[in-house]
Order: C-alpha cells, then sequence, then structure tokens
C-alpha cells in the first residue's frame, strides 16, 4: 500500500471505479442475455406460427422449390430452375446462416427445410435444445392443423454472440473513461490536498526557535483546522516546557551561586588553617554546606521533573507514609523530636508514587525544619468517601495568615527557616498533578498546619 495520501485516495477511486464497472458490466451482460433470449424466444415462436399459418400440405411440388428457393441464404444454394426469383440470390445477414427450420407433413416426412438445418428434430411441443455437430440449438416445435409440425430453430452461439457484442459495447466507454477518471481524481486530489502541501511549506520555513502559533486562514478547509489547532497546542507545550526549562536554568544559576561561593570559602579556610582546630572547623563548615547544596539540587531537579505528565497507577498511600516516616526518624531524634503516625492500614489511591514521596518527604522535613528541639510532628491520613485528607502538624512558630498563600512560591523561607524555598512549591505541584487542594492553617500543636486532600480517583 502506497504511503502517499495522494496516491491511496487515487488507487482506492480507481479500484472502485473499475470494480463498479466491472460489476455493472457483469449485470449487463446478464441482464442483455436474457432480454435476447426472451426476445430470440418470441421470434422463434413467432416465426413458427407464421410459418404454420403460410404452409399446408395441398402445395404441390412447384410451389415448395419455389418456397424453398425464397429461403435459400446464400447463392450457391439456389436452384438452376428458369422460374428462380432473382432475390432469392441476393445474400443477407451472416446471422441467417445459424437459423434453420422444418415443415414435417402429418406422415411425419420432410416437405420444406432450410439448407443447414440440423438433422435432429425435436418433435415437442414448445422449446427445446437440440445438440447436432457440435452445435446447440434453441427450437420451438408447433404442432399444425393438418397433423403435421413446424420446427423454427436457432444457434446458442448467436444469442451469446450478440449478448457479448452489447457487453462489450457498454464496457468499452467505461474502460476508455477509466484513465480520465483517474487523471481527473488525481488533480482533484491535488487541489484538495493544496491547504496541506501550504501548511507543510509554512511549518517548512520556520525557523526552529519559532514557537509562536501557526495562523489559520479565514478560508482554510474545516479538516485543516482540527490540524493547526492541534499543533499550536503542541507549539504551546514546546513553549512552556522551554520557559520551564529556562526557569529551571535561571534558579539553579541564581541559587546554586551563593551556596557555591560558600562551599570555596570553606575549601580555601581549610586550607589556609594554621591549625589543626580551625582547618576542622572549616571542613565541618564545609560538609554542611556540601549536604545544603546536595539538598537544594535534589529539590531543583524535583521541581523540574513535576514540570511533566504524572503517571497514575495504583498505590498505597499509608505504606508510602510509614516510609518516609522511618526514612526521617533519625534526623527527628538528633534534635530530641518526636514523630507520629495515625493511618488506616491500608490507603488505597490512584496517583503517581513518586509525587506522593515527594509530596510527604517535603512536608515532613519543613515540619521538622521549623520545629524546636523536643517539638511534635503528627501525620495523619484519613480515608474519605471520595477523597483522602492527610494533614501535618508541628509545635512550631507556625505563619502569619497574611502569608501563607506566598510561602507556596519558590524559595520563600520563613523567618527562621534554613531550606532553599521549595518544600510548599514541591508539594503544591505535587497536589495539582493530583487535582487535589493544599491549604495552610493553624495546628492545635501551636505551629502549621498543612491540609492536603487528593480524590479518590
Amino acid at each position: 500500500m502506497p504511503r502517499s495520501i495522494r496516491w491511496r485516495i487515487l488507487l482506492g477511486v480507481v479500484l472502485c471505479v473499475g470494480l463498479l464497472n466491472a460489476l455493472l458490466s457483469i449485470k449487463g451482460y446478464v441482464d442483455a442475455r436474457h432480454e435476447t433470449e426472451e426476445l430470440f424466444d418470441a421470434r422463434l415462436a413467432q416465426s413458427a406460427r407464421l410459418l404454420s399459418g403460410l404452409l399446408h400440405e395441398q402445395l404441390d411440388a412447384k410451389a415448395l422449390r419455389r418456397l424453398q428457393q425464397a429461403l435459400q441464404t446464400a447463392p450457391h444454394a439456389a436452384s438452376t430452375d428458369e422460374e428462380q426469383e432473382p432475390e432469392a440470390l441476393v445474400t443477407g445477414h451472416h446471422y441467417e446462416t445459424k437459423l434453420a427450420f422444418w415443415w414435417l407433413d402429418s406422415q411425419g416426412q420432410v416437405r420444406l427445410q432450410s439448407h443447414n438445418a440440423p438433422a435432429a428434430l425435436p418433435l415437442t411441443p414448445g422449446y427445446a435444445v437440440t445438440e447436432s455437430a457440435g452445435r446447440r440449438w434453441r427450437s420451438f416445435s408447433l404442432a399444425t392443423a393438418s397433423g403435421g409440425w413446424v420446427v423454427v430453430a436457432e444457434r446458442d452461439d448467436v444469442r451469446g454472440e450478440l449478448a457479448q457484442k452489447i457487453a462489450a459495447r457498454n464496457l468499452l466507454p467505461d474502460a476508455l473513461g477509466l484513465p480520465l477518471i483517474a487523471l481527473l481524481v488525481g488533480w482533484l486530489v491535488t487541489w484538495g490536498l493544496r491547504p496541506l502541501a501550504q501548511l507543510i511549506a509554512a511549518i517548512g520555513r520556520r525557523h526552529p526557535q519559532d514557537l509562536t502559533a501557526l495562523p489559520l486562514p479565514h478560508d482554510a478547509p474545516q479538516e485543516i483546522a482540527p490540524l493547526t489547532q492541534a499543533i499550536n497546542s503542541l507549539l504551546a507545550q514546546l513553549q512552556a516546557q522551554r520557559c520551564r526549562e529556562s526557569r529551571f536554568i535561571a534558579d539553579a544559576a541564581h541559587e546554586l551561586r551563593t551556596p557555591l561561593a560558600v562551599l570555596a570559602v570553606h575549601a580555601e579556610n581549610a586550607q589556609q588553617a594554621t591549625t589543626v582546630e580551625e582547618r576542622m572547623q572549616s571542613l565541618t563548615a564545609l560538609q554542611r554546606g556540601v549536604a545544603r547544596a546536595t539538598r537544594l539540587a535534589s529539590q531543583l531537579l524535583a521541581l523540574a521533573r513535576l514540570e511533566g505528565e504524572a503517571s497514575v497507577a495504583p498505590c498505597d498511600l499509608a505504606s508510602l507514609a510509614r516510609h518516609v516516616s522511618a526514612e526521617l526518624i533519625p534526623l527527628a531524634l538528633q534534635r530530641g523530636q518526636s514523630v507520629s503516625l495515625d493511618c488506616p492500614e491500608h490507603v488505597p489511591l490512584q496517583g503517581a508514587q513518586e509525587d506522593l514521596e515527594l509530596l510527604l518527604q517535603n512536608l515532613l522535613a519543613n515540619a521538622l525544619s521549623y520545629s524546636p528541639e523536643q517539638g511534635q510532628i503528627e501525620l495523619r491520613l484519613a480515608l474519605q468517601p471520595t477523597e483522602v485528607v492527610l494533614t501535618v502538624d508541628d509545635s512550631g512558630p507556625g505563619i502569619a495568615p497574611a502569608q501563607r498563600q506566598s510561602m507556596f512560591k519558590r524559595f520563600m523561607r520563613g523567618e527562621q527557616g534554613q531550606g532553599a524555598g521549595l518544600g510548599l512549591a514541591i508539594a503544591l505541584r505535587a497536589v495539582e498533578r493530583h487535582g487535589g487542594q493544599i491549604r495552610l492553617t493553624d495546628s492545635p500543636l501551636g505551629g502549621l498546619r498543612v491540609w492536603v486532600s487528593l480524590p479518590r480517583l
């Protein structure tokens, strides 16, 4: 099958037209054969009745001879009788040689017959088929009033030949017209696909950096509009992706510049230290700086990954919560903080497991970071008929109501925050990808409560 749409349409139309013409020709041949059969059968019966009315047994030999001569179909079969009519020598249509007749008297004797009549005589009333000398004859037999028979016969190939000629004459214009149809359809397809070719040319002329929407002409065909809209949608997504990449690069360059500069200072101080104590202090500070830079890079990468489409699959949010809590317990123990988890055995959810894990990690890490030593962090999961509600409470200083909405912006830190200010931005993006909601309220523990609602899809 050709890959070109033009050739597919052209080939399909030509094949359909050719097949339709073939079927119509076959039907035409069958109908023509049937009609010629009916016509010839009627003519046989009419000829037999006409001969029956003209012939009678009182005809003398001379009258029979003159009648025989008049019914000859070729000059060489004519008699030399002096009373022969000149018109009997005139050759008629060549189909006459394929017609025959007999006249038998009441005694069964042949009184008159055509020169090409077959030997077999079907003397049964009505129509019959006779085989003679390798030929099939269609005959009509009629009993006369005197007890004799008139039989008129016709070779079967006359009928088939006539039907074939009728079908051939009907098929010839179709066969000659098929190439013209192909040329016309080819031109129409080319003309019809011209808007698509113009769209392809417009895209081909574009610079790779040009992601603006394609213009849609007011006279564009209906089929082109959805394609143009789909391309424009894709261009918009690419533009948004490019903006996200540019923003990520700018954010990474801006946020990593200071930690990397601090690391360079600590490394230089360690090199220039004159005592072991000064060198150890610089190395310790360098180690903390590397940890902060590593966390910042991880959060930036996580935020960039959350810009794409989520891959949703069945998961257990309760299992994820237990796993994330267990990972952060050592950090809480270092500061004497307590972490409690209250959730059912299983919390089934349709979601992206990696995104939900990032959500839990950042919410718990923020709570641990802002809670004081000996503080409390509580994580709860509750199953509702249509949603899953997740809350994280801490005993930290909390956030003033006027500042809570702005805390979801990137690189926004609380007054005592030591992180990069990406935790809540990551949490917001993870919740939005699941079609959920997130908000900040006061916690019964005195600090901040993060309330998250995720639909149970």
